[in-house]
């Protein structure tokens, strides 16, 4: 429970926070990467330079004291007033039910020089005589601070089967006394002159515009949080009931613990603050950080193969989970067998997986020795489908290829998986990620979060990083490819797992492909056009047929601007309004008509789909699995009940070697994904059941080799809508954890303003 409600804290503070950002020449905050306790935590950080307020005092011919005997003038006061290396910020809360207090002190400093010119006199018969005066310069130093203090109270509503989140602002600032010394030691009349320039810094430090500069900072703020008086989030929950939501926010009463590390937080909120000068996109690394700690909270414990290490007495055996040090150990009791073993923290698995400036950039592997390791993203228990009990596989990288670009040199790197380093006469599995061909962290976790399952079953899983269409995830260099180069980087994938077969101890037999979404199609591409490699395939909503989906559109059939039009269009670096059906490159991806020709020729398939699929249409998959029949538009899943209350579940031979679609009615695209047991895409709890179901009848599917030709059948096969035993299969409390990391697995976060819609 605890887990589930420090997940909500980080996603409501995001939402509430990332919206904060005074641009008026004053200061940017955002205050989602704090260090949270449910006591109040101070967490200083280097961020005064980077918040750019800045206050100039510049005075010139101002009388300090008139008179006969003395008089003096401030000839010249020029000095800045900054913020200072540090600023403390503390958040203060306890429960999520409760206002969240935001306090950001800023200290500031004078600093500032000039000069006085002075004159004495003395009155004789009736005049003043000057008889000297003189000169001197003085400096002033100084302290005091600002204090931006910002309260939200977070207000949760249930509206039929919606829960809704807005959020009452409320913002002060107000500027402290000012504390400094003025040197004009030596001068005469010393204490009463320190006395006139102080009143005269006082009045330059308390001007009008000053003043206003405050007020601008408020009325930024409050204009920012413009969901303040609006909805901040809406969300849909089918299969959920009222009763069940408005238990859950009750819970929110409940005392919750932010596991947010210091190590982490040091790290990024410089990054976000610009400190950092190489962070590029600040606002990448935020996000990066965030869904780290909502990774950590979904983690679950896991045993590994043993490692062994040298003594002077002995070969002991040593926890991989408890090593802090690389270093070399060996897979064996008797110490014969070396690898290099490096611990990867969380801190290190975000800059490295879900950074997208960094992710699948081979160049970072450079001057690195290449190790095993364990990788947090393996332990996240995000899939319908559990991993717990499975034991968490090894992982390592290499770079598989290098090509020089327009933008300097591009290397991909390769994932590995294995469940025991050791290990011998493994399955090669390659795993390719999705993400609308255009991102790779959501993709990537998506297939870390799988890797157990198939580890579990021998084999070695190869997950490779590609070069992407335009510009959203990766390095430079492997930006801004069309769609030939993508899947020319992933036969090269294949081949070089071919050429690597010794060194992970693979065995002979024939490479298995899967693939969510994107990563499906190019799976589907391999099996297609290196089909005499690939012994069979298993397919996550796949999107297999461009050509059909551009026709369906022209048609009228998806709505005006269906969710993967654009996505098409990038892929396809066309302008889909002009588009040319028979064009070459959309042939080459509308793998049905191919596929019909001469279906032997391919290895089986075993497809899982959601009848609901808002991105990807099931008539991708029903097309495909015809087409192993011989025509598209004919054959066993020509016909699909579209109605989930007469039928959760429909699976469907495809042909005589053991091809299958498997619909799952009610589901959604990620529909391999549930987080808490609550919200996820794969549809209500029966549903859920059916979906996990499938997903470990296509895990265990894959393992097996290809069977002798069977008896020709049309028919559809039978159905087991029966309970499964799982962990996933209780109840739970809701938990909006969904929401930021289903924007990973699919399209990548956008807005976190938007209404969200069932997934």
């Amino acid at each position: 429970m605890t887990k589930k409600l420090t997940a909500l804290l980080i996603v409501l503070i995001y939402f509430i926070f990332t919206t904060i950002e005074v641009n008026a020449k004053t200061i940017q905050i955002n205050f989602s990467e704090l260090q949270n306790t449910p006591e109040s935590t101070a967490f200083n950080t280097s961020i005064g330079s980077a918040l750019g307020l800045t206050y100039a005092i510049n005075e010139h011919n101002r009388s300090l004291q008139e008179g006969c005997a003395y008089s003096s003038v401030l000839d010249w006061l020029q000095g800045d007033l900054l913020p200072t290396n540090t600023s403390n910020i503390t958040l203060n809360f306890s429960t999520l039910g409760k206002p969240i207090e935001m306090l950001l002190t800023l200290p500031l400093q004078l600093q500032a020089n000039g000069h006085v010119e002075q004159k004495f006199g003395l009155k004789a018969f009736g005049e003043c005589l000057e008889y000297a005066e003189d000169g001197f310069d003085l400096s002033v130093n100084g302290v005091g601070q600002i204090t931006l203090k910002v309260i939200i109270n977070p207000i949760f509503e249930v509206i039929a089967d919606t829960l809704t989140l807005t959020a009452e602002l409320s913002v002060d600032t107000e500027m402290q006394p000012f504390v400094f010394d003025v040197n004009v030691e030596g001068t005469l009349l010393e204490s009463e002159l320190e006395d006139r320039l102080r009143d005269e810094i006082y009045d330059a430090m308390n001007a009008q515009d000053l003043e206003e500069s405050l007020s601008k900072i408020e009325e930024s703020i409050k204009k920012e949080f413009s969901f303040a008086k609006d909805q901040l989030l809406e969300l849909e929950l089918a299969g959920v009931s009222t009763e069940n939501i408005q238990s859950f926010i009750e819970l929110l009463e409940n005392d919750v613990n932010l596991p947010l590390t210091r190590e982490l937080l040091t790290t990024y909120l410089q990054r976000f603050f610009k400190i950092d000068s190489s962070a590029e996109n600040p606002q990448s690394s935020f996000t990066s950080a965030i869904t780290c700690e909502l990774l950590n909270a979904s983690i679950i414990e896991q045993n590994t193969a043993p490692l062994y290490r040298q003594t002077e007495a002995a070969c002991r055996q040593i926890s991989a989970s408890l090593i802090t040090e690389e270093g070399t150990y060996f897979t064996d009791s008797q110490c014969s067998n070396p690898i290099n073993f490096r611990p990867t923290n969380l801190q290190s698995f975000c800059q490295n997986t879900i950074d997208t400036n960094r992710v699948g950039d081979g160049a970072l592997l450079a001057n690195i020795k290449p190790a095993w390791t364990l990788s947090p993203g393996v332990k996240m228990d995000v899939g319908l489908a559990s991993t717990e009990g499975k034991p968490q596989p090894f992982s390592t990288s290499r770079v598989y290829k290098k090509i020089q670009t327009d933008n300097g040199l591009c290397e991909l790197e390769m994932r590995v998986y294995k469940e025991n380093i050791a290990d011998k006469e493994l399955v090669p599995l390659i795993a390719l990620h999705g993400g609308s061909w255009q991102y790779r962290s959501n993709g990537i976790l998506g297939i870390e979060a799988l890797a157990a399952h198939y580890t579990h079953q021998g084999f070695a899983v190869f997950a490779p990083f590609y070069r992407v269409v335009r510009d959203k995830s990766g390095p430079a260099a492997c930006q801004n490819v069309t769609a030939k180069e993508i899947v020319s980087d992933v036969s090269d994938a294949l081949d070089w797992v071919k050429t690597h077969k010794n060194e992970f101890g693979l065995s002979d037999e024939k490479i298995r492909l899967t693939g969510q979404s994107a990563g499906a199609h190019l799976a589907t591409w391999l099996s297609v056009n290196r089909a005499e490699e690939i012994e069979r395939t298993l397919l996550l909503y796949p999107p297999t047929d461009v050509g059909d989906y551009l026709q369906e559109w022209l048609q009228g059939n998806l709505g005006e601007n269906p969710k993967g039009l654009s996505i098409i269009s990038h892929f396809l670096n066309m302008d889909v309004h002009t588009i040319d059906l028979s064009n070459s490159l959309i042939q080459a991806n509308s793998f049905p008509q191919t596929l019909a020709q001469s279906p032997k020729d391919y290895p089986p398939i075993f497809i899982i789909h959601g009848g609901d699929d808002q991105l990807v249409p099931l008539r991708q998959s029903q097309r495909l699995c015809n087409a192993f029949k011989g025509n598209p538009e004919s054959g066993p899943a020509s016909i699909i009940e579209s109605d989930h209350s007469l039928q959760k579940r429909q699976i469907f031979s495809c042909d005589n070697r053991d091809s299958q679609l498997h619909v799952i009615t009610e589901a959604d695209h990620t529909l391999d994904v549930c987080l808490f047991s609550i919200l996820c895409p794969a549809g209500d709890q029966e549903s859920q059941n059916l979906a996990r179901d499938s997903l470990q009848k296509g895990y265990q599917w894959l393992r097996q080799n290809n069977p002798k030709v069977k008896s020709d059948s049309n028919e559809k096969m039978t159905e087991n809508s029966g309970e499964m035993n799982n962990k996933k299969t209780g109840g739970g409390s809701l938990n909006i954890w969904w929401l930021l990391s289903l924007s990973y697995l699919s399209l990548g976060l956008k807005s976190m303003t938007t209404r969200y819609k069932k997934c």
